[in-house]
């Protein structure tokens, strides 16, 4: 199958309407629990979005533990003073480098309502801070929700046999 461009303009929506979750966003500076308890609310096509898979608890508590400060940020985002969504930059390599991948989890009673579009937003600003030139999203190429979250921060979008594949180009984007 022949790779496709997506065109942002398909995908853009006006977030005048969106809430700031600004005051709402902050690193989590010891994820442990609070991470894999957000994890663990999370629904199964939620678990399937983030993941590309089903997972199961045990697996979730594992990978919470698992978190890496050398080479790993995660941004959580308290709207109700509980960690409802996280957005989690991850290095390719073993130290912070040019490159990163993004992942995003948003609970399902809070979707819908800016908070992705938001840790994206937050998420280019802080991969900038780190040197980061970068970033790399995957999702199926009918996740609408990660689509535009990509194309809000003025990234590219390819299509590739049901894959969708966004960058995030983050030089020159103020810290």
């Amino acid at each position: 199958m022949t790779p496709s461009v997506a065109e942002p303009t398909n995908l853009g929506a006006d977030t005048s309407t969106i809430p700031s979750w600004r005051d709402c966003i902050r690193q989590l500076e010891a994820p442990g629990d609070a991470f894999c308890e957000h994890l663990l609310r999370l629904d199964q096509p939620s678990l399937q979005a983030r993941f590309g898979n089903f997972v199961a608890p045990a697996f979730l508590a594992g990978y919470a533990s698992r978190v890496d400060a050398a080479n790993t940020l995660l941004i959580g985002c308290y709207p109700d003073g509980e960690l409802r969504g996280v957005a989690e930059l991850r290095s390719f390599e073993p130290r912070w480098a040019d490159e990163c991948e993004a992942a995003f989890s948003v609970e399902p009673a809070w979707q819908g309502r800016g908070i992705g579009t938001a840790l994206m937003a937050r998420s280019a600003s802080e991969a900038h801070r780190l040197g980061v030139e970068r970033i790399h999203v995957i999702c199926d190429e009918l996740n609408q929700r990660m689509k535009r979250m990509v194309s809000r921060v003025g990234g590219k979008l390819l299509l590739v046999e049901g894959e969708c594949f966004g960058t995030i180009d983050v030089r020159g984007r103020p810290a």
